[in-house]
């Protein structure tokens, strides 16, 4: 009897152990399920934020934020993400830590930017003398708000940030060379190029017409200080002549109101001596 009832409590023993094995399996599988599906509802989450963002920025902007991973197709003039949505698919996890720890951080400067820029168009107001803030916030508006960009088969120059203080401006873009391979185009060297302007030793600030859609807003140095940067080389020179490309037709009397706005910048300058007349 009590042979029976060892042998009876070791085959239940038996089911028990398979059971919970087989139940542990089942837990193991959901939770591998339930990962997949959360990792797959991020991405796509994600890759319906950057269409937006493809819809919303400009071109400059976006290359800015996703570098060569957007190209422009030339046929449709349509901006075009196929390395993304490719990187989604492939790699889903690292896909999304670059969104997460890259791009999202960028938008979100990009949009505080865009937010300032709309709120800083407004015009020099002519019976209250502007302060310091106002008038680096009007001269820089401009020069942003008319920056030309230049988007050809096989090049590109993109404005990318502007700086500026009584002492000095500095201006900064990207050139890129690009291959173009049937309807698009790819990046095959990029540089990002800086002209420091030293205000102080600035002799004239004019608009010069280059072409018929775009001008130079031209800066002349005394002592041929404005300095030439490759960031991405390193190459470094001094000139005496830079101009920022700008359109010809933004404003009316825009050479004049900048000519002016920069004058009033000179009482702002530290070192600047003043004289009594």
């Amino acid at each position: 009897m009590s042979t029976l009832k060892l042998l009876f409590s070791s085959v239940l023993l038996a089911f028990i152990l398979i059971g919970c094995k087989q139940s542990s399996g089942n837990s193991s599988e959901i939770s591998t399920s339930i990962e997949k599906e959360n990792l797959a509802s991020r991405k796509e989450e994600i890759k319906n934020s950057i269409k937006q963002m493809l819809a919303t920025y400009e071109y400059r902007d976006l290359a800015i934020l996703f570098g060569g991973k957007v190209t422009m197709n030339l046929s449709t003039s349509q901006v075009e993400a196929d390395d993304i949505w490719e990187f989604a698919d492939e790699e889903p996890q690292e896909f999304i830590n670059w969104y997460d720890n890259e791009i999202l951080p960028k938008s979100q400067r990009l949009g505080e930017r865009s937010g300032t820029s709309k709120i800083s168009q407004g015009e020099i107001q002519n019976d209250i003398e502007p302060d310091l803030e106002k008038t680096i916030t009007w001269i820089g508006s401009k020069i942003s708000k008319y920056s030309v960009n230049n988007v050809f088969e096989g090049y590109e120059s993109l404005f990318l940030d502007l700086s500026l203080s009584p002492d000095k401006l500095e201006y900064t873009f990207i050139t890129r060379d690009k291959e173009v391979i049937g309807s698009k185009s790819y990046v095959t060297n990029e540089e990002t190029i800086t002209y420091v302007f030293p205000l102080e030793d600035i002799d004239k600030i004019y608009v010069k017409e280059q072409w018929d859609d775009w001008c130079l807003l031209t800066f002349e140095s005394n002592n041929k200080q404005i300095q030439f940067i490759n960031r991405t080389t390193g190459e470094k020179n001094f000139e005496r002549e830079r101009g920022i490309q700008i359109h010809c037709e933004a404003e009316a009397d825009l050479e004049k109101r900048l000519q002016k706005a920069f004058k009033h910048l000179e009482k702002y300058r530290a070192n600047k001596v003043r004289e009594a007349f």
